[in-house]
């Protein structure tokens, strides 16, 4: 049997990230077998280790922990990806916002197992797409964003990671569309189409686009122009819609500031406006019933 090639250490250049190391005989490179198995040191993966010091939670830091089982062909994807290219609303955690996601690891062949806290995905993956950033083997965020597409449980949650990914410029919904269209025999590639077709570049939250696809989806309303600004006579901007449909008169917006001691300052010019009959809805941040929501908008 043909031994599979090491890919060499990672060279990461970022400050305050630590990468793991094997355990060393000598106790110089790594960990001996007994310091391993103490306090001092914390396994990572399989054969891995960091001091216990380092904090696994840190997005940046699981990510480098994960990426040292790579084989020498292969990228971090994903959410992951998408992270380490700066993308802000990536924070590896699910929906619930306490999960921590898996961080994805694209390769070839199945050339390494998932465990704990490692996600591998053996799909064809060309060589075009995979760029070393910051001594991080990655797969291009166009490449990571089709990953996200293709494995989200539902639509909704598909163009959210698109939303967030222009966000962060990252990439556009053009150059995503046209990458999406060159896929054919691929996993979930229905439901990236689709999630193409309904995402937004300017979305600025999570929350904003879950709104937007209520409005859509739910409601059934026109696509609603997102963050446009709203100019007083004398040209000086007096807000900024984060959903409209001006030939209906209807508008939306989200909001998380909300205090103890009365209504915020976005509350209180968010009831100004519903009194100079804008027909304002405003929607925070904590879980809503969509439909009690839509009804208010048709």
């Amino acid at each position: 049997m043909v031994p599979r090639p090491r890919r060499a250490p990672l060279a990461i250049t970022r400050p305050g990230l630590v990468v793991p190391v094997r355990r060393d005989p000598a106790g110089l490179t790594g960990p001996t077998a007994g310091q391993a198995r103490g306090r001092s040191w914390r396994g990572t993966s399989w054969g891995f280790y960091v001091p216990s010091w380092v904090d696994g939670m840190v997005p940046e830091q699981r990510i480098v922990e994960a990426a040292v089982v790579l084989p020498s062909y292969g990228g971090v994807t994903g959410w992951a990806s998408l992270r380490w290219w700066g993308g802000v609303w990536f924070d590896g955690f699910a929906q619930d916002g306490t999960t921590l996601r898996p961080v994805p690891l694209a390769v070839s062949e199945c050339d390494i197992r998932s465990q704990a806290g490692i996600q591998v995905a053996a799909d064809a993956l060309d060589p075009c797409e995979l760029v070393h950033w910051d001594g991080l083997p990655t797969t291009s965020p166009r490449q990571a964003v089709l990953f996200e597409l293709c494995r989200a449980a539902d639509v909704r949650q598909a163009v959210l990671a698109l939303d967030m990914a222009c966000y962060s410029d990252l990439v556009s919904i053009a150059e995503v569309s046209a990458h999406v269209a060159r896929q054919t025999a691929i996993t979930g590639i229905i439901v990236a189409r689709e999630a193409v077709a309904l995402a937004d570049e300017n979305s600025w939250s999570p929350q904003e686009s879950r709104m937007r696809l209520a409005w859509r989806l739910d409601a059934g309303l026109p696509p609603p122009l997102c963050n446009v600004p709203v100019f007083d006579r004398p040209g000086d901007t007096w807000a900024r819609r984060t959903c409209s449909t001006p030939s209906r008169g209807s508008r939306g917006s989200t909001t998380a500031h909300c205090t103890s001691s009365g209504p915020s300052a976005d509350a209180t010019a968010t009831a100004r406006r519903g009194s100079e009959g804008w027909g304002w809805s405003t929607f925070r941040s904590s879980p809503v019933t969509w439909p009690i929501v839509t009804g208010r908008w048709r």
